[in-house]
This record gives C-alpha cells, structure tokens and sequence, in this order.
C-alpha cells in the first residue's frame, strides 16, 4: 500500500510538473545539452573581452589619476542631497571611498543610507556603471514585487556566481528559475518533508550538538559557537538536501573535506563581488592563479562529489523502487529529473541556503541573548513550559522566541545586501532614475536600522516590538501575539515571487535549536568587557574571528546562586547577633501582646518583639507536630499565625479546607516553594520536582505525568512490587514467626520500599531486604541527608544550620558528604544506563530512568535531581503510611478480620482488577493516612500580599502551612469521634449488584479537607501507585500473618516527623503464622 502511495504520488508530480519542465527544457537545452563546450566557448570570449577591457582601461586610468589629481567633480551619488556621500571622480567613481572602507563595506553603506533623506544612494565603481543602494520599504516593495519582471539577477551576478552555484535557483532568471522555483515549492510544502526535517534535527541536537556542549561544561572548554553552529547546521542540510552525512560536527570537530571545500567556494565567489576593482577576478580566473585558480579546483571537487552522491542514489532507487523519497534529491530523482548537472546545481544551492543563513542567525541570536539576560530569562521561561523535545504545534507556540529570532536577524540578517539588475529604464518610487542595466541593491541590515522604520530604540535588541498582548483564550501561549512586518520593511527572507521557500525550516531548525540549548546550558562569551563582536559579509554575514563561549550547565549555575544565597544568609545572621542583644534586653523588660492572630485564641503563645515565639516552639520542639495541631484544633478559624526568630517572617498555620484550595487551586500561582525551602532542601533534592517552581516544575510535571500514565509503568510496577513481596519480604517475616523473632517493621517496610523504588526509579537493586538486614550503604546515606535536610526545617534558630553549613562542621558536614556520595552513586548508575542503551537502543525501557533517558533527557543533573525525588516519595511515604497501618490494625481486631475477610475473596497475587475492587481495605488505608499522614505538614511561600478566604492576611514573603495531621483530627470535618480508627466513614452501603464487592461502595474526600497527596496542580502522581503497592502488601502480609507489635498495655506509640512522617524508635512486632 505505501508502495502504491509513494509511486501514485510521484506520477502526480511528474504530470504537475511535466508543462513547466519541457519549457524549461527547451528554454535551457542548448546550454544543458553540451555544458563542457558552452562553459569553454562563452567563458572564454567573456574572459578575453575582460583582459581587453582591462588593458584598454590602463590609459584610462592615467587620466583618471590626473584629474583626481587636479580637480575635483561634483559628486554623482544621488539625486538629492546628502552630504555624507563620497565623492565621486571621472572614471575611478567612488572607487577611492569604496576602497578606504573595504573592510566594512556593509557598515559603509548602511552609514550612507542612514544618512541619505530617501534612505537611497547611488555608488560609482571603476569604470563599472552607477548602482543604487536603498532602504526605503517602497523601493523594495517596487523592486521585488511591483516591478519584479523588471529586476533580474543579470549576467554579472551569474558569472560572478557561475562557477560555484552554476545555474541553481539563486543564480537565474525567467523561465528557468520558474521551473526550478515550481519544483521546489512543490516539495517544501509537503508534510513528509516537515517532518523529515524535524527528524533529522532532533538527532542531530540530541547526539551530537547536546553532547560537545555538555563535555566542554564538564571541563569549561572554550568553544567557537559559530564554528559549532556551522557544522550543525552543515550535517543538517546535507542530510535533508542529499541524505549524505558528512559527519562534521563530532567531538573532535574534524575537518570535513566536502565541508571545507565549500567553505572555500563560498569565500572565494563572495570576495569577487567585494572586489573594488572588478576586472582584477577575471584576470586571476583567466590566468588561472591565486584565489581563482582554487576556486577552480574547490567548485570542481564539489560538483565531482555531489556527482557521485547523485549516482550512487539513482543506484539505490532503481535498485529499490520502493525505497521512501524523504531527502530532496531522493524527491527530484523519484520526480523524473535525472539531468546530473541541472540536479547539481540545485542541490547546492539549497546547501549554500541551508548552511550559512541558519548558523550565521543562530550566531548572532546567542550573542545578543549573552548581552541581554532579561530576553534570555523570558526565552527560556517559554522554552520550559514545552516539552524537552517539543512536538510541531509546541514549537509553532513559541511566540516570544520568535520574535526574539526575528529581531535578531533585524539587526544581523543573514544575508546583509541583495542586488538585482535592471532590465529597462525605470525610475523607483522616491524618484531615483534607474537606467537600463544598472544594479539596484536592497540592504535588509541597513533597514534594520532605520529610525524612522523602528524607532528611535533601533539600536535596543527588544522581541517585544513583535508583540502585542492577547486577551485570555485568544491564542494558545495567552500572553503573546506576534505581529509580524511586512516583508518590505523587513526583507530578511527577501519579499515578491522570490520569497524565502525555506522559511518555516528555518525558524523550525532554529527554535529547536535554541530549546535544546538554552534549556541545559547559559552560554557566556568569552570577551573583555565591553567587547563588539564585528559583522562580516560573504555571501552570508558572520562573526569575524568566530564567537568563542564557554557553556556552563543551567543546573550548576543555579547551584551556584543558592550558594551565594546561602552565604548572604550567613552575613545577615553574623549581623543579627546584635539584634538579638536588644532582644534579650527587651524580652526581660517587657513583652507585648501576642501577635499570634487576628482571632482570638487562648492557647496561641505569647509573642514578644524580634524573637517572636521562639520560647514556646522550642519547648515544644520534641512534640512540634502534635503543638501545632492542638493550636489549630482550638483555634475559632483553624488558623494560627506564628512568629519565629526576628529576621524569620511569621508563618501562617492552617487546618481550615477553604484555605487549602485557596492556595493549592484557586491562587496557585501566588504560592510558590520559596527561597528558603529551596535552599533548605538543595543540597538533598538539587532542582528536582519537589524543590522548585514555575516553568522547571511544569517542565518536571508534564514529562513525570507522562510517564506516570502508562500502562506499561502500572505493569511493571506490579511486577516489581510481586517480585520483592514473595521472593524478599514473605520469607524474612516467615523466619521471624518460625522463631518467634522480634523484628523492627517499620525497618522492614522501609528496606522493601526503599528495594522497590530503586528496581523502579533506577532499573538498580540494593538488595537492602535480605535476611542479614544487611547496612546499604546508599540507604543509609540517603536516610542521612533526609534527616539533616529535615532537621533544617524545625531548627527554633534558622540560621544555625547556615553557620554551620558555612563553617563546614557537624551535622552540615555530614550532609554535604552525604550529598555527593548520593549524587555520584546516582551519577554512576545514570552513565551504566546510557552505556547499555547505546549499546542496545533496543533494551526495553522499563524503569523511570531508562524512560527519561531513551526520551533524550541526557542531563546528568536533571535525570539525578528528579529521580532522587521520586525515591524520596516513594521509599518514606508508603513504608511510614503501612507502618502507621499495621499499628492501628493491631489495635483494632474488627476492622482488620474485615480487611482479612476481603483480602481472602481475592487470588493469592491478586491481579490489578482485583486489587482496585479491595473497597475495604482502600478505605482502611486512607483512614490511617487521616490520623497519620505520610506528609504532615507542607508550605508555600506566597509571592505577593493576599487574603485568605477566612480573613487571615498574608504578606509577600510570608511562610502559609497547611497540616494534614491537624485536619485529620478536626471535629468539624469528621465528627465526634474523629480519634477513632473507623473505615467505614469512607464507605456507604451498596446495593446488590451495585458493584463488583456487592458489599461497599468507597466515598471519597475532596482533596483540600483529606490533603494527604496534596490537591490542585501539584496533586500526586504516584497516587494510584502508592494505593496499588500498599494494597498488594497488606494483602501478602495479613494472608500469613498476624502483626503482633511488642510493647507494654497501655503503649501509644509517638509520631515524629522529618520530611515525612515516623514512628519513633520504631514499630517492634512478633508475626504470627495463620492457621488455613
């Protein structure tokens, strides 16, 4: 069928084009039919009339130099005024001033333009007729559109060019350059070809560009970004237009013959336009010496091997008739256009286009990013709000880096100057007189500089110029419209019938190029300060001397701005120490009322000035949890504000439902982590999903939700959870009832939970529950850092542990060691991973990590900082959730004979069905969570001054806590009996048939009155796996045996909370067999 596909269409297009193509044949046939004799015969008639011409211009010149010499002339420029023109003498024109500025002729004349009141001048060369350069958008609107049969490329531009691009679409006219135009348009606007070229970048991004960027940030190499971006964009176009890789951007940067030789050829034509004196090119070509002779040599080599690319591919297709077109000159072949040369041509001109435009862009965009960080600060908001490696529409949605590409190329167009050649008399519309073969050449750099065209702010590199506010829901971004230019005023991708055909390539090649950088690395020239880069002109424009950049890892950077962070705290709290001198001073004097709440509240501490309540929260500092719960419990509004050490703002503490969505759902975006939870929690969590904010935690999200959705996750999941609970978990507890051993459970949950999440986030097993219950050296280091990060949190003096972090001592010390060991265990199981997916790219991808991997998230700090969080979610959360459990199941035989009676309706490794219909027992377990939440306490830092819905006042800054322990023993939301163990009011009874139970249907509490997975946005996404593997061990454990905890009548365990909640000095149990 697709077979069918591909040849029904290639019979269409050879009939769309079959007209066109025999009037291009018969308009080109006699110089396509013998191109050796044309090239030897015409060429070189051209090239003996040029030497005639010289040698008659010798005598000339003699009296040229006499009357510069002797007298001067009035200048010719223009027919209006404008002072700033050069002179020009008889004979030599303005060959003097044209030759003084060589070396900026671009500048030169856009300094002209400028300066000229109808942005039009008029140049005379060496005995070369008069040439008009404009800017005025209605010249060239005139030019390239009104008048566009008027203007041609003429015979100059293509001998200048013939030898390089021979007869390509940019060097002909009339009824060839339609062909060829009809061709090509035909093919870019095919969907196959779009999505060929986002292939073809992708991988070239993904394993090629991303990795020499991260090699030269791991040893802080220089590098030369324009050189880089060249060979990318190289590789790139000759995939596309030859589908022939030549490999040019490798980590060694090799020299690539093809890539050089063209290098040259391009120079080389580009230098014969910029030539001051002409006829000088067509000696050297016709003596065949210097510059033209390796030109000779370069556009032969070339033509030689894009000969053979074409021969070994007519090869391949007739050998596979069937073979898919996807690379243009796989198209022109299947199309029917076999002519070697005419296919030559036009392939290097695409090469030409393809190469130079897209890089020297590319260049220019990242060094006005490096001068202007608040465009790179909105470039990248925007980058991190799509995907790592955004789709299509994603990528047509970036309309601030759009923009901003666009007002790069309008201060730095790829190509600078286009000229053409006048046909007949005309005269433009600001009234310039063009006479019959005069060049007119339109200046897109000079027009990007127009005042009167961009404002008085021309110079300011501003994206927001293309923009305009959209109202909500107007477009998909809901912040940006762009409002693009008419191709007149901005003629970056020229304007008329000649209009760029590779346009929508170009921004989808650069915007995918600029995601993939700017979303790993900051890129920093490697200049003095107040250096200016210089424009160059080719046939393209570039960075003189290249654009060396170091390339330092967004994750380090921001590492190293909590670092600072850190130490400014430091210096704040060496400050402070006198502060506290006047405290000390105030607090035996006097004290003030409390300033705990607006709502009166007998039980809420003092409060005194600068040390707030800190007396009470440290003596309450062994029961913090249970303290704050009992102020919300005997608050009016379930709300307290307290007051810590005087540089700390107050902290909102709330129980209250209605605050809970407030901050959660409704004002989401006003509640953000904030600086200090960050920085309390970085050296743990690094950037990950639970440490951060805005644009990286939607990126985090979006990409976790994804992978958290499949189905292929939940399977292996079940697996893993399977695996660990029959092979692992099941025999230690059967050894233990064997002997009548006392083992610590909440270990025990703590080492399985630990092995499952490991087997899942990493594909690793630490093999930490095994009958040894040996030390894991990575488990105890990560239990280190939770509890030193969490210690951070309840310190009565934040800025203890700042002093010591800064001084490197005690429990900071441990915790930076605990940290790098973490990171580099991480660091080296990531570089296995990758190691076995280059070497297998067909190893199923299972785990989290060879998920995110085999997705192209090849950052080493990225992938470590994200699944260091999902181990800390899913070790501590499910192990204190199931220990909690199996106490209160202990203490409560009704309600556990009735999970036991559900957990024995179902297999003995129940399948996923039955495990989502253990109504019973689901309801058990969110009952636990109501009393003992995994989580018990989480904040937010509000970003501006707000209100909560029951009348508390928040200001910027200030710290808002909501508190699953204290809501889970709130009269008003669960009743009276709120302390009692009790399933059933998360049930009601179903009628028969009602569900697959018969017996219960489960109901739910909204998540801002039961907030133990979070709610709104940030809800958890390993929800369903928690409930799925908390099930499947219930299940295994209560089918063997009855958990008998060790402990005297009357015992009440104590909850105790790090980042997550425990029980202290653990859960000792006997396990008693069940008889069947």
């Amino acid at each position: 069928m697709l077979s069918l596909q591909v040849n029904n269409r290639l019979n269409d297009n050879k009939a769309i084009l079959a007209s066109p193509y025999r009037a291009y044949k018969s308009a080109t046939q006699g110089s396509r039919r013998n191109l050796s004799a044309y090239t030897a015969r015409h060429h070189s008639a051209r090239q003996t009339m040029s030497i005639i011409e010289m040698l008659a211009s010798i005598s000339l010149l003699i009296v040229s130099i006499f009357f510069y010499l002797t007298i001067n002339t009035k200048s010719r420029a223009s027919s209006k005024s404008d002072p700033d023109l050069p002179k020009s003498y008889p004979l030599i024109g303005s060959s003097v001033a044209i030759f003084a500025n060589r070396k900026r002729l671009i500048q030169w004349t856009s300094d002209l333009i400028r300066n000229s009141p109808s942005a039009t001048v008029v140049l005379h060369r060496f005995l070369d007729d008069s040439r008009v350069v404009t800017g005025d958008p209605a010249n060239v609107q005139h030019m390239l559109k009104t008048q566009f049969q008027n203007y041609e490329k003429g015979s100059k531009s293509r001998r200048i060019l013939f030898d390089f691009l021979g007869n390509g679409i940019f060097n002909i006219d009339g009824d060839s350059w339609k062909f060829q135009r009809q061709l090509s348009s035909h093919e870019f606007s095919t969907k196959s070809l779009r999505k060929f070229v986002e292939t073809v970048v992708d991988t070239e991004l993904s394993q090629r560009l991303i990795p020499i960027l991260s090699d030269a940030a791991a040893n802080n190499a220089v590098l030369d970004l324009q050189d880089i971006l060249q060979r990318f964009a190289f590789d790139n176009i000759c995939k596309i237009a030859f589908g022939y890789d030549p490999a040019y951007l490798l980590p060694d940067l090799p020299e690539a013959g093809f890539a050089k030789t063209f290098d040259e050829a391009a120079k080389i034509s580009s230098g014969r336009f910029n030539s001051v004196f002409p006829y000088l090119w067509k000696i050297k070509s016709f003596l065949n010496i210097g510059s033209e002779k390796r030109l000779k040599e370069a556009s032969s080599q070339l033509r030689e091997f894009a000969k053979n690319i074409i021969k070994e591919k007519k090869q391949q297709i007739s050998n596979n008739s069937s073979l898919e077109s996807v690379d243009l000159l796989s198209r022109f072949l299947s199309s029917g256009h076999s002519d070697e040369d005419f296919v030559t041509d036009i392939i290097i001109s695409f090469l030409l286009a393809g190469r130079d435009t897209t890089s020297a862009a590319l260049t220019w965009y990242f060094w006005l990013l490096s001068q202007n960080q608040e465009v790179e600060k909105k470039v990248l908001r925007e980058i991190e709000e799509k995907s790592e490696s955004p789709v299509y529409e994603e990528v047509k949605d970036m309309v601030y880096t759009h923009a901003s590409l666009c007002e790069s190329m309008r201060l730095y167009p790829p190509v600078p100057i286009d000229s053409k050649v006048a046909k007949q008399d005309d005269v433009l519309p600001d009234g310039t007189v063009v006479k019959k073969g005069m060049r007119v050449s339109y200046h897109p750099y000079a027009m990007g500089r127009l005042e009167v065209l961009w404002g008085s702010d021309w110079e300011k590199f501003r994206p927001e110029r293309w923009l305009e506010s959209a109202t909500d829901g107007a477009n998909k971004v809901g912040k940006w419209r762009f409002v693009g230019r008419d191709p007149y005023t901005y003629p970056v991708f020229q304007a008329g019938p000649r209009i760029c055909l590779g346009k929508d390539m170009a921004f989808l090649q650069m915007k995918r190029v600029v995601a993939g950088i700017l979303r790993r690395f900051k890129v920093v020239p490697v200049a003095e300060e107040g250096f200016e880069p210089v424009f160059v002109a080719y046939l393209t424009g570039k960075m003189q001397d290249g654009f060396p950049a170091r390339y330092p890892s967004i994750h380090q950077l921001r590492r190293h701005h909590l670092l600072t962070d850190q130490t400014m705290a430091v210096a704040e709290l060496l400050a402070s120490i006198a502060l506290l001198l006047v405290s000390i001073f105030i607090y035996l004097t006097k004290s003030s009322k409390s300033r705990t709440s607006s709502i009166p509240n007998p039980k809420a501490p003092k409060s005194y000035p600068l040390i707030g309540s800190s007396f009470a929260i440290f003596a309450n500092r062994n029961r913090r949890i249970q303290w704050i719960s009992d102020l919300i419990q005997s608050s009016p509004s379930a709300t307290v504000v307290l007051h810590r050490f005087f540089l700390d703002d107050s902290h909102v503490l709330t129980g209250n439902p209605a605050n809970v969505q407030h901050m959660l759902k409704t004002q989401f975006q006003n509640y953000e982590k904030g600086s200090q939870t960050r920085r309390a929690l970085f050296d743990f969590l690094g950037n990950g999903i639970f440490n951060i904010n805005g644009d990286s935690w939607k990126f985090q999200r979006q990409l976790s939700s994804h992978e958290f959705s499949t189905k292929s996750l939940r399977k292996f999941v079940e697996t893993v959870v399977d695996i660990e609970v029959s092979q692992r978990l099941i025999p230690i507890l059967s050894a233990a009832a064997a002997s009548n051993a006392v083992l610590d459970l909440q270990d025990i949950l703590q080492r399985f939970a630990f092995d499952n999440i490991c087997k899942i986030s990493f594909g690793y097993d630490p093999s930490y529950l095994l009958p040894g219950l040996p030390e894991a050296e990575f488990a105890k280091t990560f239990d280190e850092a939770t509890m030193i990060s969490s210690n951070r949190f309840n310190s009565v003096f934040p800025y203890l542990w700042k002093i010591k972090k800064f001084l490197n001592i005690g429990s900071e010390k441990r915790l930076k060691k605990a940290s790098s060991k973490l990171r580099e265990f991480a660091k080296n199981i990531i570089k296995e991973k990758k190691q076995e997916l280059s070497k297998n790219s067909s190893l199923e991808t299972v785990d989290l990590l060879s998920r995110f991997l085999s997705s192209g998230h090849s950052d080493e700090d990225f992938v470590t900082d994200i699944i260091i969080s999902f181990l800390l979610a899913g070790r501590d959360t499910t192990s204190a959730a199931l220990t909690w459990y199996f106490w209160l199941l202990s203490q409560n035989q009704e309600v556990e004979k009735e999970v036991l009676r559900e957990i024995e309706e179902k297999s003995e490794s129940p399948v996923y069905e039955e495990v989502k219909d253990m109504v019973y027992t689901h309801a058990s377990l969110c009952e636990s969570m109501r009393l003992y939440p995994p989580v018990p306490i989480d904040s937010k830092v509000a970003k501006h001054d707000d209100v909560l819905p029951d009348g508390t006042v928040v200001k910027k800054g200030m710290r808002v806590c909501y508190h699953p322990y204290a809501m889970g023993r709130l009269e008003v939301l669960w009743g009276s009996d709120w302390e009692k163990f009790r399933p059933e009011r998360w049930l009601e009874s179903a009628p028969d048939g009602a569900n697959k139970n018969g017996k219960w249907i489960f109901v739910g509490r909204d998540p801002y009155t039961y907030p133990v997975f979070q709610a709104g946005p940030r809800i958890c996404l390993g929800k369903d796996m928690a409930f799925l593997q908390m099930k499947r061990v219930v299940a295994g454990i209560l089918r063997r045996f009855k958990v008998v905890p060790v402990a005297e009548e009357g015992f009440e365990p104590v909850f105790v909370s790090y980042l997550t909640g425990k029980m202290k000095d653990g859960f000792p149990v006997r396990f008693e067999e069940r008889s069947d």
